[in-house]
């Protein structure tokens, strides 16, 4: 994404000590311009200001839609001078063109920045039918909402020395969502029911042709949080057939897709998984099915590099940096593999239902799709 400048311009920051009518000492502090860069590279933390703050719209361009206003604090490590602005991000063209902050202090400054979002954040359990909307309809819907997403940047003691500085400012956020629809095969609507239960609540559908929505997106819906859902299937008769239980977690700056399909045995698993960075919210999509049974969704945050031959039974594989084989084997007999880095070759890959690669394939490693 084009690069956020924001250009501190030349001031000057005066502190006056009067010590009786005749003598008066001027306190100079001398400032310069910097360019500063925002973007999205690394963790970072949040920092506070008591200083006044000065409110000026900017032009959105590029910076994702998700984000309201950018808090920037220049403060000097070894002066008093403090410059805090809050730049409104506009859609019209009104603003202006870049970000201008002035009177920034020569010598070591701290810069600190975080976004508000102009999402409400939602958890939200509904019903919806399926004669009017499809599955896929639904989550591509849920999809069009802006996800809830706070960023944070900070660089510390950076030396501004007048001579054309520029200053990158990684920003991240912790916040990833989820989406969850689930609906029942078609066939056996008519004999066949179903109840869907998570830590929050519990929800049966009024009849068999409603799908159940599960989204969740908002301030707690942070990395390492988890959501588990158990649908239990009953005949028409009011006979319990079977429970299938799942746990998706939260991954940051990632949005996890998730198709539960229901049948007279077994519930089939269809997990898409996209990224947002600011960092902006793209989609990949994959069709993960299985005949092999209850599927579960197994999340890796970062990348995953084998150390021996390794077979994972029963889930859908979903990895959010690099899949690293260093000449090992890694078997998905019953599932997916959705590896939003690239995959690193040397050893050999054997799935079942797809195989989904966001990056580069590297080192010609052996791609087998072979069912249990």
């Amino acid at each position: 994404m084009k690069k956020v400048l924001l250009v501190l311009l030349v001031g000057l920051g005066v502190m006056t000590s009067c010590h009786n009518d005749e003598h008066t000492h001027e306190i100079v502090f001398p400032t310069a311009s910097i360019r500063l860069s925002v973007d999205a590279n690394s963790n970072a933390s949040k920092g506070t200001s008591n200083e006044s703050k000065s409110n000026i719209d900017v032009n959105r361009d590029d910076i994702p839609a998700t984000v309201e206003t950018i808090d920037v604090t220049v403060s000097s490590s070894i002066t008093p001078i403090e410059i805090n602005n809050i730049y409104t991000l506009v859609e019209d063209g009104s603003g202006d063109n870049g970000f201008v902050v002035y009177d920034v202090a020569l010598g070591l400054n701290n810069v600190i920045a975080t976004t508000t979002t102009v999402a409400d954040g939602s958890f939200n359990v509904s019903q919806f039918d399926t004669n009017n909307m499809t599955a896929q309809e639904k989550l591509d819907d849920n999809k069009a909402n802006i996800p809830y997403a706070i960023y944070d940047g900070q660089v510390l003691d950076v030396g501004i020395t007048g001579n054309n500085d520029f200053v990158n400012v990684p920003m991240t956020t912790q916040n990833g969502r989820l989406n969850t629809v689930i609906v029942m095969e078609e066939s056996i609507r008519d004999d066949y029911y179903y109840e869907v239960i998570t830590s929050d609540t519990s929800i049966t559908p009024t009849n068999s042709s409603k799908g159940v929505s599960l989204y969740w997106s908002d301030e707690n819906s942070v990395d390492g949080e988890m959501q588990a859902i158990t649908i239990k299937v009953f005949a028409s008769d009011d006979t319990f057939v079977y429970e299938s239980n799942s746990e998706i977690s939260v991954i940051a700056s990632t949005g996890i897709n998730t198709l539960l399909t229901i049948n007279a045995t077994k519930v089939q698993a269809d997990t898409v998984g996209f990224n947002f960075s600011f960092q902006p919210w793209t989609e990949i999509d994959g069709n993960n099915t299985s005949s092999c049974g209850t599927l579960t969704t197994k999340n890796i945050s970062g990348s995953y590099s084998l150390g021996q031959d390794v077979v994972l039974d029963g889930v859908n594989l979903v990895i959010s940096g690099d899949l690293n084989l260093n000449g090992h084997t890694l078997s998905v007999p019953c599932g997916s593999i959705t590896v939003s880095g690239n995959l690193n070759g040397g050893g050999e890959v054997i799935y079942c239902d797809n195989l989904t690669v966001s990056g580069n394939t590297q080192n010609n490693p052996t791609i087998t799709q072979d069912c249990n």
